[in-house]
């Protein structure tokens, strides 16, 4: 049985692996073929190569930058302080509740205000974690976009990557 084969990509045949006649099975290689770009897609992939390092810095920097943010607690702090306000016109509020000196109704009012700042307090934790995650995340996905665009333009020149 004869049976023509067609690369799916074009270029020149670089390495022969088999003679005419031979017989083949599934799957083998057959040839090692060298890919001729073309500038424009050479260009291009430069691009994507510079475009990627790029979006690797500005990963790095909000990473140090969150980093900053996390350890610092900068917005973590403020809302302590206003949990501890809250907390300290919570108790007076009850001392006064218990001497009879304002109703029910206006120490709920400075319950809930505390209860309000204490979620506000646990959200804001927990949120400049996730922040500080995600950033990380996005700076592993940029280097693998690196990665992958450095192996393109390589295979590109060269007609194979590393």
């Amino acid at each position: 049985m004869e049976v023509n084969i067609k690369p799916q990509v074009s270029g020149i045949i670089d390495e022969l692996y088999v003679e005419a006649g031979d017989i083949i099975s599934k799957g083998q290689r057959i040839a090692r073929i060298k890919l001729i770009p073309n500038e424009v897609n050479i260009h291009n992939a430069q691009s994507n190569v510079e475009l990627a390092c790029i979006r690797v810095r500005e990963a790095e920097r909000e990473v140090a930058r969150q980093s900053e943010v996390f350890s610092g607690k900068l917005g973590v702090k403020e809302v302590k302080r206003s949990l501890d306000i809250a907390k300290n016109e919570e108790e007076r509020n009850r001392q006064l509740l218990d001497d009879g000196i304002i109703s029910e109704h206006e120490y709920l009012q400075f319950k809930l205000d505390l209860d309000l700042r204490q979620n506000a307090s646990d959200n804001t934790s927990l949120l400049s974690s996730n922040i500080l995650e995600e950033v990380k995340s996005r700076l592993d996905i940029s280097k693998h976009e690196l990665e992958a665009a450095e192996n393109n333009l390589q295979l590109l020149r060269e007609g194979r990557t590393n």
